[in-house]
């Protein structure tokens, strides 16, 4: 506040005191915390700029409020949304918009609403527009006018969707970069179980088609999904399914807010791949990956469960040859994920059974005729409407199909502008759609051909100009978007938001005109080869256009293009690193087995790619199988003479087996591999194994041993300039420094930790590192510390989908309350554990559950329970050879015994 009087600020200061407020607001809404309150007053600034956000006394968790009492307005008025003065739900985007005001504020001086009392002021906020930002504060960067407006827009669903955005877009306008533009305006903020009102944007929106007639058919809709009902609207491709469902989609839309629309394009996508898709959009991040199906369906029926209102379009369900009727992905949808008494509305060409039947034929005679005459300018519709019978055989001509409509009405707009009355009879006697489509393609230009035949020759639904550049290297920029004007002029093609789609009818018939999928592949080579640097905007890059990528791998593989798939693959990962960076696990798999049979075919060595399985699988929980590949790759790497790779893959095995809990083994894998490594001076991977070998002696309880092996492993890692390895060496010798009963040291070590993985972008490795300083500062005796540090590594972790760190820090949090004396609180954190540890069935995980449960039982006074769960923990943390955790069993057995 005191800032804010003294005038309005510099841009630049105020970028980055926006973008500090951008990460302490983000830090709120991952935990479930809406302010309601933000203004001036409750941001602080230390002496030394640190920006600190306070006075949650009306926050709330993140749920679905509607504020039916006009009376009950909930924060300081001049910083509310328009939606909490007329009794609309209120959700994150309520902080955003205070936010929103805040930034104006700050670059001119003054708030963008004002008024004499506080009720003018309310109508004045929900009624008038938002002043020219630019006019006030003419060196405004047009791109942060631009945000601001977007956060002060009106309407909740067309506001920016996350606090997340609004900083990336800070950060972008203060350095001068490109503005990222997020896929969905879902963010991170929720874990298994989810408070209604969840920011859960739909991954794609309903496609902008006007819909023309269908009154009865959307009544006949809205009757039959009331109350829950499955519906089907199936009928030939291009008769208007998909604007059918998108009318109705938008509506409930605008009925009950953007939350309340799931809309989902399935195409050929397997129902694992739409749980993604749903996931991402609510968080920004996948589902955990070594989780089987049904946990990771469990997890997003339990999202949208938490969704009022809510309604799930999965669009284009296709029938794929041989597959039956009863088993796409609509019906996995419906088994595993729907939630029960909500509505689920699928589109398709086939008849699919187990939903209720709505069928999609031919537009009405009137419709028809309307839906024509709305493709053309006054001019032509003029000339047309003097000949109706015309109009109406041009209609039958094309069956009254929708896209056949549309298509007609393209030809006839650009050829026949300027036609003489008579000359309708002239029209080619159509018969259909493909009619239509042969008309268009004829008065194709070449370019036109061939950018049409490479778009449709990729696997994606959709792609970005970049890659479509790529496709089609005859072509230079302006005659690419020369093409493309023309191919969306003439209805053949739809841009939406910078991607550009083509109806499956128009994919089908520029496929059989001419087979580009071998350009096609080479344009995705090109492709993935300009991006596979290991940086942020190369990862985003290659995910914009993961189907295509995919699906090129996939041809290549199957049609013997062992160079093209080699290179893919290779660009993916490892030279990218994208695809376990990316957390594509699943779907990186098929990836390494057509690296592997391509490195075969060409004669190259298979090991790096047997090892790339092995780390794919320990990374989805499957370590037998990881073992298994990674024996495979140390035979042939011995074989070859591949000392360096086989001392890379022995460590490997090292980290297999640590993870079995099997550490002494562990320990003789990492000795080898270090050997190795050494004889060969590879620095970097000896100070790797050297840090690994600490690991393994710290798990025995030779915390001593292990410290001396990570301040080598740091020196090392210094030396090498690594430092991401830095950073996690660091946080290793926390962990030993704090066995050793060396509190302040793990603290100062974990500190700089911190720093330099929060630099690195390593969100897990922060998670994890405060994690450990909250643990440090609970045997401090410090617990509120403590719980502030375990609070935000909870709310990381479920965004980045690591269910096992998960586990550990809500037993952390259990144990916390329980010494906070807060048992209620405490047993709910000890329940989501207890849970989180059966679900990735991890052994370490449930030995610390045990004795955390055990320790609670005995404060609680269930004393032959404490003893029981303790026996427990320290047996198991005998069979996994964690002898400082079964001291501590011994020592809580000891304390239970004796009564103290």
């Amino acid at each position: 506040t005191a800032r804010l009087k003294q005038g309005p600020m510099p841009v630049d200061d105020g970028l980055r005191l926006a973008i500090d407020l951008a990460d302490a607001l983000t830090r709120a809404h991952k935990l479930d915390i809406i302010h309601r309150d933000l203004k001036p007053a409750n941001v602080l600034l230390g002496d030394d700029g640190t920006l600190r956000l306070t006075d949650f006394g009306v926050a709330h968790l993140a749920q679905y409020e509607r504020m039916t009492d006009t009376n009950l307005i909930i924060g300081t008025v001049d910083y509310l949304p328009p939606e909490a003065f007329i009794g609309e739900g209120i959700d994150r985007r309520a902080d955003i918009w205070s936010f929103g005001v805040m930034l104006f504020e700050m670059l001119t001086g003054q708030r963008p609403f004002t008024a004499s009392s506080a009720l003018h002021l309310m109508q004045v906020i929900v009624i008038e527009p938002v002043p020219d930002l630019g006019r006030l504060r003419p060196d405004t960067p047009p791109a942060l006018i631009d945000l601001v407006y977007r956060m002060l827009a009106k309407e909740p669903h067309e506001r920016i969707g996350s606090v997340r955005q609004v900083g990336a877009e800070l950060e972008a306008i203060l350095d001068g970069t490109p503005i990222p533009h997020a896929s969905s305006g879902g963010q991170p903020s929720a874990g298994f179980s989810t408070p209604p009102g969840l920011n859960l944007h739909t991954p794609l929106d309903p496609p902008p088609h006007r819909l023309v007639g269908r009154e009865e058919k959307l009544a006949e809709l809205r009757a039959k999904l009331a109350g829950g009902g499955h519906v089907l609207l199936h009928g030939l491709g291009g008769m208007g399914k998909t604007a059918l469902a998108g009318t109705l989609a938008i509506e409930h839309r605008s009925t009950y807010g953007a939350d309340a629309l799931h809309w989902l394009k399935v195409v050929d996508a397997p129902v694992d791949r739409l749980l993604d898709d749903v996931w991402r959009a609510a968080h920004g991040s996948p589902l955990p990956p070594a989780e089987p199906l049904e946990a990771r369906a469990a997890r997003v029926r339990a999202l949208l469960e938490g969704v009022p209102d809510l309604l799930v379009v999965l669009d284009d369900i296709t029938l794929q040859p041989g597959q039956n009727a009863s088993q796409t992905a609509a019906h996995r949808w419906q088994e595993l994920v729907q939630p029960r008494g909500r509505p689920l509305l699928v589109t398709s060409r086939a008849e699919l059974p187990r939903f209720t039947q709505v069928a999609v034929a031919e537009l009405a005679p009137a419709d028809a005729r309307t839906l024509l005459l709305e493709q053309l300018t006054d001019k032509t519709r003029t000339r047309l409407q003097a000949h109706p019978d015309a109009v109406e055989a041009l209609c039958q001509h094309v069956g009254r199909h929708a896209l056949g409509l549309k298509l007609l009405g393209a030809l006839i707009e650009e050829e026949f502008r300027s036609m003489p009355q008579a000359a309708l009879a002239d029209l080619p006697a159509l018969e259909g759609v493909d009619a239509a489509l042969r008309l268009s393609w004829d008065r194709l230009t070449a370019d036109a051909h061939l950018l049409l035949t490479r778009l449709a020759a990729l696997w994606g639904p959709s792609a970005g100009a970049d890659l479509l550049r790529l496709c089609v290297p005859e072509l230079d920029e302006a005659a690419t978007y020369r093409a493309l004007d023309d191919l969306e002029r003439r209805s053949l093609l739809r841009e939406v938001k910078g991607r550009y789609a083509l109806h499956d009818l128009v994919r089908d018939y520029a496929r059989r005109q001419r087979d580009e999928a071998t350009a096609a592949l080479a344009g995705c080579v090109a492709y993935t080869t300009a991006y596979s640097e290991q940086t942020i905007d190369h990862w985003d890059k290659l995910d914009a256009e993961l189907d295509n990528l995919l699906g090129a791998v996939a041809y290549a593989d199957r049609h013997d293009s062992y160079s093209e798939a080699h290179s893919l693959a290779d660009d993916l990962w490892p030279k990218s690193l994208f695809l376990p960076v990316r957390s594509h696990l699943r779907r990186g798999i098929p990836v390494m087995q057509a690296g592997l049979r391509a490195a075969r075919a060409l004669g190259h060595s298979e090991g790096k790619w047997l090892n790339n399985l092995g780390v794919l699988y320990a990374n989805l929980g499957q370590m037998d199988r990881a073992l298994g590949q990674y024996e495979q790759a140390v035979t042939l790497f011995r074989a070859e003479g591949r000392r360096d790779r086989e001392g890379r893959t022995l460590g490997n095995m090292g980290l297999a087996y640590w993870n079995l809990g099997q550490a002494e083994q562990a320990v003789v894998y990492f000795e080898q591999g270090l050997a190795i490594l050494q004889e060969l001076g590879d620095r970097r991977g000896e100070g790797i194994t050297l840090m690994n070998l600490g690991l393994a002696y710290w798990s025995l309880g030779q915390a001593e041993r292990a410290v001396d092996y990570y301040e080598q492993s740091l020196a090392i890692l210094r030396e090498a300039d690594d430092r991401r390895g830095e950073g996690q060496v660091l946080h290793n010798l926390g962990e030993a420094y704090a066995e050793l009963g060396q509190l302040n040291r793990a603290v100062e070590v974990y500190e700089r930790s911190l720093a330099i993985l929060r630099d690195m972008g390593d969100h897990k490795g922060e998670a994890q590192t405060l994690h450990n300083l909250g643990e440090a500062y609970a045997r401090l005796g410090q617990i509120e510390r403590a719980v502030a540090y375990y609070e935000p590594s909870l709310a990381i972790l479920r965004e980045v989908g690591d269910r096992r760190s998960e586990g550990y820090v809500l037993c952390s949090l259990a144990d916390a309350y329980r010494l906070h004396g807060d048992l209620d609180r405490a047993a709910m954190f000890h329940e989501q554990a207890r849970a989180t540890a059966e679900e990735v069935a991890d052994r370490r995980l449930m030995a610390e559950v045990l004795y955390t449960r055990g320790l609670l039982a005995a404060d609680q006074g269930h004393l032959a329970e404490a003893a029981a769960h303790l026996e427990q923990a320290r047996d198991l943390n005998a069979e996994i050879g964690r002898p400082h955790k079964v001291a501590a069993c011994e020592e809580a057995l000891q304390r239970l015994y004796s009564g103290h």
